[in-house]
């Protein structure tokens, strides 16, 4: 199984590390959305990974939501909500075009 991973992937799950691989994005802009709710992954781990990043990682909690923001047919509220976070980001983050 790892070594599948490293073959199909280039990574080796022992090394692998968001908190430390974030910041190698940068100078990129990373939008992280997570719920607070969050039975999977404790929310805790979103703000590592906001600290870890700095200054180009955006975050935004979704007050109540589980690991799964969306529900349904996506017209929810959380659904909503989550699609604008992301809209907005992008609308932010994309270089304008001349």
């Amino acid at each position: 199984m790892r070594l599948g991973l490293l073959t199909l992937y280039g990574v080796w799950p022992a090394t692998a590390s968001p908190e430390h691989d974030i910041a190698l994005i940068s100078p990129r802009p990373v939008l992280l959305l997570h719920g607070s709710a969050d039975s999977q992954i404790p929310v805790e781990h979103a703000y590592v990974l906001q600290e870890a990043g700095r200054q180009n990682v955006e975050l935004q909690i979704f007050e109540g939501a589980e690991h799964l923001v969306f529900r349904g047919d996506g017209t929810g509220s959380e659904d909503v909500s989550f699609r604008q976070a992301v809209l907005d980001f992008l609308a932010r983050s994309l270089p304008k075009s001349q």
